[in-house]
């Protein structure tokens, strides 16, 4: 199905829908990184928030981890 589809712009929203309601369980912590790492961050996360973009870090990590 093409990337712009109705389908897949549900998908997403689903996915930030989850990372909203996990982040309004989960209580809020800090974490320390290096400025370097930082702005490496930026560069990929686009439009996201930082707790989004982590979030879709660690799913792509454990599916990767389960092939």
């Amino acid at each position: 199905m093409p990337k712009g589809s109705k389908k897949g712009k549900k998908k997403e929203k689903v996915k930030k829908e989850e990372a909203e309601e996990i982040e309004e369980e989960i209580q809020k912590t800090s974490i320390q990184i290096s400025t370097k790492v930082r702005d490496r961050l930026w560069k990929l996360k686009f439009r996201k928030t930082y707790d989004e973009f982590l979030w879709d870090l660690c799913e792509m990590y454990e599916k990767s981890e389960e092939e």
